[in-house]
């Protein structure tokens, strides 16, 4: 279940599992007030696309792969946080200048399709901001080797982050804020803004506080090349060794074995 919260009409009758597969220790434990007596649970994580796996080699070099000056990137929706990104921007802005900005999200945050494309328009004209919308697993793939940062101002309860694992493993620093299981995914690899309520299973509006968030881009931004690297080398080779989908179906057999015992 990718949910944190099961009380919702979206979620079959908890009552017909046998057991219940969590994508995260955050969300195993803020589900157990429904939990049943009778379920098997398991944590069994995300992985990461074969195609973001393969873009270092073992050794090979991180900083040269990207590009200047500095590239930051947004990945997912909306609700995820594209709208905290420009109030960010414009204090990152207020110290320096030399870096662009792609966001690959949906171009629909709400249902009103006219207001939707006056913002998008809005958007795409903000200084720094050269990419706005989507596009395919490959070429996210080949860009984000090439940038250097992935913010991610997230109100929204995640109990997993693929996009972050994927960022990690192509070796972007990661700035984020401290909500539901993004600590948990990042492995310690990652900055976290903290936010109120942070646990909270149902919220999604707390405010983020852009002149840290900033001030904390602005810091990987000010990061000797040297001392990047290594960090970079180390998360690398962590999410690689973790999070091979490989590694999900020896995990998801051995959960489905011991249902049938």
């Amino acid at each position: 279940m990718h949910e944190s919260v099961f009380a919702s009409p979206l979620t079959p009758a908890l009552s017909a599992f046998d057991g219940v597969v969590f994508v995260s220790e955050w969300q195993q434990r803020v589900c157990q007030n429904a939990a049943r007596p009778k379920w098997r649970q398991a944590v069994i994580r995300n992985g990461m696309n074969p195609l973001v796996a393969g873009s270092f080699a073992t050794g090979q070099a991180i900083m040269p792969q990207k590009i200047q000056p500095p590239v930051l990137q947004f990945v997912g929706s909306f609700a995820r946080g594209a709208f905290h990104v420009p109030p960010v921007l414009e204090k990152i802005r207020a110290v320096r200048t030399d870096f662009s900005v792609e966001m690959f999200c949906n171009l629909d945050p709400s249902r009103n399709v006219a207001q939707d494309k006056k913002y998008i328009d809005w958007l795409c004209a903000q200084p720094n901001i050269t990419h706005v919308g989507m596009v395919g697993q490959g070429e996210l793939a080949r860009r984000m080797k090439a940038a250097s940062i992935m913010i991610a101002p997230n109100p929204w309860p995640e109990t997993s982050c693929i996009a972050m694992i994927e960022s990690l493993a192509s070796g972007l620093s990661v700035v984020a804020t401290n909500r539901a299981a993004l600590p948990e995914t990042a492995h310690g690899f990652a900055r976290h803004v903290p936010v109120e309520d942070a646990d909270d299973a149902t919220r999604f509006n707390m405010p983020v506080d852009y002149d840290a968030f900033a001030g904390e881009i602005l810091a990987v931004l000010d990061e000797k090349s040297e001392a990047a690297e290594t960090q970079l080398r180390k998360q690398i080779d962590y999410f690689h060794a973790h999070y091979q989908w490989e590694q999900r179906v020896v995990e998801w057999v051995g959960f489905v074995r011991k249902l049938a015992r």
